[in-house]
Order: C-alpha cells, then structure tokens, then sequence
C-alpha cells in the first residue's frame, strides 16, 4: 500500500506519441495544467530529470495516474530551450493505458502550445 511518501505510481503501458512539433519552452507547464483538464485531470508534480526533458506527472479524477514527458529535439548539449523550440511529447494515462485519453492529452498539449507560439497570452478554447 502506498503512503503519502510513496510517490506517483508509474504506469505500465506504452507512451501514447511521439508527436513532434514547434512550441515555446516556456509556455510548457501552463499548457499541461490547460490540457490536463481535457482528460479530467490535474499535474501533482513537474520535474526536469535531464536538461531539455521536462515530466509531467498526473492524476485523474477517477484516481488513475498519468505521465505527460516533452522534450527538446533541436538544442545543443549547454543551450536551454527557448522560443520556436522543436518539442516532442508523449504520455500515458491509467496503469494500463488508454489511447483515447492519451491522443487527446497531447494533442490539447499540441493546441495549447501552438495557441501561445511567439505570444504572452492567449485565449481558451
């Protein structure tokens, strides 16, 4: 049984994605609260285990987890990601997965993103 201090249980099941595209870096934790909501979800916990990778870790309202990963493709060792950066994500939600949740986890991540390219602010759907 897990505890408070047990963490997030990782998934078993195979990441929905890759799906690539051009997005600004800084925008990324913003975007996934939005899309979180999109599969009735929220982000507990966002780390950054290695420099251009960025998790995203999730609970459902029916207590199931989630992992949203985006990562950097086109920087070099020692650059940080910026603006126009090209990302990839991928995610899996429940233990077991669920393609229809994860497509439509990233690609609300996707929509986001591209939403706010090159701007400060934009509206919701």
């Amino acid at each position: 049984m897990l505890g408070c201090a047990g963490g997030v249980p990782r998934t078993t099941s195979t990441p929905a994605g890759p799906i690539s595209f051009r997005a600004d870096w800084n925008d990324l934790d913003a975007a996934a609260e939005v899309a979180s909501i999109v599969i009735e979800a929220t982000v507990l916990r966002v780390s950054e285990p290695e420099a251009g990778l960025r998790v995203f870790d999730l609970r459902t309202v029916s207590d199931a987890p989630g992992v949203l990963e985006v990562r950097w493709l086109d920087g070099a060792p020692g650059l940080t990601p910026g603006e126009n950066a090209l990302v990839e994500a991928r995610c899996t939600v429940g233990r077991l997965g669920d393609p229809r949740r994860e497509a439509r986890l990233l690609g609300a991540l996707q929509r986001r993103l591209t939403q706010l390219r090159g701007r400060d602010a934009a509206p919701l759907d």
